[in-house]
């Protein structure tokens, strides 16, 4: 770990020495001095004709939508959170399968188990292809496929009721 961190450190301090010899007639109006023993993150000043642009999608790059709404930072924390649902699904499925196993193989097989095991299954499965449906569909509503900014909030709707009932 201590590597990692000297080698981190060099790393940074080499962007910082390279960053600093800018001249001052350079697209930066002035750089941040760096002492050697700190290394904080550098400040550049950008003239007002640099400032950045608002982001773009890769969709939006190609001329093809808008650029990413505000309401994306929303949808993005509810991909975050389907994805969750996915993986606890996805975990509980296993040791679903991992009873199932073991309730087949018993020596005293109780069918009642294995049904009900079965059945968990095919539920979480059920389960996790409709809030993956969900999941993907919103990474498409950010992707910029809605011509309108109506379109995108209805289908966002639409999409949301369906995750809902998973």
């Amino acid at each position: 770990m201590k590597k990692i961190c000297e080698f981190a450190s060099m790393v940074g301090m080499a962007l910082l020495v390279g960053c600093s010899s800018y001249s001052e007639s350079s697209t930066y109006s002035r750089p941040v001095e760096v002492s050697p023993k700190k290394a904080p993150i550098t400040v550049f000043d950008l003239p007002a004709s640099k400032a950045p642009e608002a982001p773009v999608s890769p969709v939006a790059a190609s001329g093809v939508s808008a650029p990413i709404q505000p309401a994306d930072v929303g949808l993005s924390s509810e991909i975050a959170e389907l994805n969750m649902k996915i993986k606890i699904y996805g975990e509980e499925k296993i040791e679903m399968e991992r009873l199932l196993r073991k309730a087949e193989t018993a020596h005293q097989k109780n069918e009642s188990d294995i049904q009900f095991y079965r059945q968990k299954i095919v539920s979480l499965e059920t389960k996790m292809s409709g809030i993956e449906a969900a999941r993907d569909a919103l990474v498409r509503v950010m992707g910029g496929i809605h011509k309108t900014v109506s379109e995108r909030n209805e289908a966002v709707a639409k999409i949301r009721a369906e995750a809902a009932r998973y």
